[in-house]
């Protein structure tokens, strides 16, 4: 009976390990964003200042352009052309410059951040409210958990006794259920703070908001995490019933 059960289960569980790590480490990824890594943001600010733009410091026939890539622990702002900029209190920085590493976005920085220093960007500032961006923090969170359900989905899948796979193949689904619920929650929150900074922003004349690439990051985690339950989930039950048919 147990070889039996053994044989039906281990096909099947072996795919809720294999797809929880690459879940784990697209979210570990995504947490990893900016400013750790430049090219991973969860939403991009494009900004355009001109000679009418108040307190820009900038000549009327001259356009200072950049990009502010926000991350889940802080942003990084890119000037476009970095050589053409003079440095100076409402002007782009000459170079790339970013905040800290930490939870929450804050603009109390020695870094001169060029728009956030002028009374034009006060509406951007009070989007960006650190209490906003300490949402994000349910990414690592939900990452860690990720990591918690494959070390014990590793147990399911070690040839051992019946009651020992038994217990491991329930707290395989119970911790990937938890750990799919997270990362929704998390995708979620990712999509509603670029989304509201977008449609806060839609009608500005001097910032434009683009989604970032580590949003799709973790819709794609997600995606894994759910494949995963259900693999989770439909291995258990098959496993119960090969029992049952082997008791007979």
């Amino acid at each position: 009976m147990n070889g039996l059960w053994t044989r039906r289960l281990v096909p099947t569980s072996i795919a809720t390990p294999v797809l929880l790590f690459i879940s784990f480490l697209f979210l570990f990824l995504s947490s990893l964003s900016s400013p750790i890594i430049d090219t991973l943001d969860f939403f991009r600010i494009h900004t355009r200042l001109t000679g009418a733009t108040p307190l820009s410091g900038i000549p009327p026939s001259q356009t200072r352009r950049a990009t502010i890539y926000f991350g889940l622990s802080g942003f990084c702002l890119v000037p476009e052309n970095p050589a053409s900029n003079t440095l100076s209190p409402f002007q782009l920085p000459i170079e790339r410059a970013c905040i800290d590493a930490g939870v929450g976005y804050s603009f109390s920085t020695s870094v001169n951040l060029g728009p956030f220093s002028t009374p034009n960007a006060q509406r951007l500032r009070s989007i960006l409210a650190h209490s906003l961006s300490e949402s994000l923090v349910l990414n690592p969170i939900a990452c860690a958990f990720i990591f918690v359900a494959f070390v014990v989905s590793l147990f399911a899948v070690r040839r051992v006794g019946y009651e020992s796979r038994l217990w491991a193949s329930h707290a395989t689904t119970w911790t990937t259920v938890l750990a799919a619920l997270l990362t929704t929650a998390a995708f979620i929150i990712d999509a509603v703070v670029a989304g509201h900074v977008k449609s806060s922003l839609e009608s500005s004349p001097t910032f434009s908001v683009d989604w970032g690439n580590g949003v799709w990051i973790v819709l794609v985690a997600t995606i894994l995490m759910w494949i995963a339950t259900s693999v989770s989930i439909f291995s258990l039950i098959r496993g119960r019933r090969t029992r049952k048919a082997a008791q007979y």
